[in-house]
């Protein structure tokens, strides 16, 4: 703790007894990995894909104003005694810390939830015993629009101590999985500044080595070949939008396998092809 640090008006920690604990993340639960711990890389969600809810300013000028501060141009002011909801994506699905710099905002509070996709929500189940909730329908997962988030969901009480030279960091005790997530900040007296949102944090020397290392490059010959290749990352599955003017034949490249194994042939538009979720791997897209 810091020296001269006030913390009278803190709460004493609460122990949860075992009835209270969620088991996977218990630690009576956990067990030895087997594989290897995954490599940490600073990164930034890469775009802003709605705001939700705004009680304070157009939504236009809001998402101008996240974007910014996504690429870290600008800083998110959010008034006292108002709400808003934005959601951001990450580009892909991943394991990460989400951090959330802020300053100010005494007694606001900020919850993140941590979503796959995009769903369609469907009315609940009724049964004998009640009402069942059922999982939303997967079709486009990143339609905004008609779809909406669902997911777990962190809540942080901000305390106020933040300023713009040293903010108030909020990180996960836990890593979090997802593509997408969903900020719901409600301030009271005081207005908030939100200065940052990062995934995970590295010392800056290592920066650029890592990105050359994990990264992923992309080609394409006119409209007749499209070439990806993901290096070291490892992805289950990917979006692509094809010219709607061409069908393609799809291959999966195993560079160390020394394969090429065609997966789809006469799409177009948007496509979610299949990965294998091994290291090595491209994606090519020929025009028929």
């Amino acid at each position: 703790m810091e020296t001269g640090f006030d913390d009278s008006g803190w709460e004493e920690a609460k122990p949860y007894t075992f009835f209270e604990t969620k088991k996977p993340v218990a630690p009576f639960h956990m067990k030895n990995r087997t594989i290897p711990p995954m490599e940490h890389q600073k990164s930034r969600f890469c775009e802003t894909v709605c705001i939700r809810d705004a009680s304070a300013g157009t939504k236009e000028l809001l998402m101008e104003q996240w974007n910014q501060m996504l690429h870290g141009q600008a800083e998110v002011e959010i008034p006292a005694h108002t709400t808003q909801i934005v959601e951001l994506s990450a580009g892909e699905e991943m394991c990460g810390y989400p951090m959330l710099g802020v300053s100010g905002g005494r007694d606001a509070k900020i919850e993140i939830l941590y979503s796959e996709c995009y769903g369609i929500p469907q009315p609940d189940m009724i049964t004998p015993v009640g009402k069942r909730p059922l999982p939303p329908i997967k079709g486009d997962r990143t339609d905004h629009r008609s779809g909406r988030l669902q997911g777990p969901v962190d809540q942080y009480h901000v305390t106020r101590y933040g300023t713009k030279e040293k903010p108030e960091v909020y990180v996960p005790f836990l890593f979090r999985t997802f593509r997408y997530i969903q900020i719901k900040v409600t301030t009271m007296e005081q207005g908030l500044s939100i200065l940052k949102n990062l995934m995970e944090a590295m010392p800056k020397e290592q920066q650029e080595s890592m990105r050359v290392k994990d990264s992923v490059c992309r080609g394409h010959v006119g409209d007749q070949v499209f070439l990806e290749y993901f290096g070291r990352r490892c992805c289950g599955m990917t979006t692509w939008t094809l010219p709607e003017d061409h069908t393609y034949r799809i291959e999966v490249i195993d560079i160390w396998e020394m394969t090429r194994k065609v997966v789809y042939t006469g799409v177009k538009g948007k496509i979610e092809p299949a990965l294998p979720g091994k290291e090595g791997i491209a994606l090519m897209a020929v025009a028929e």
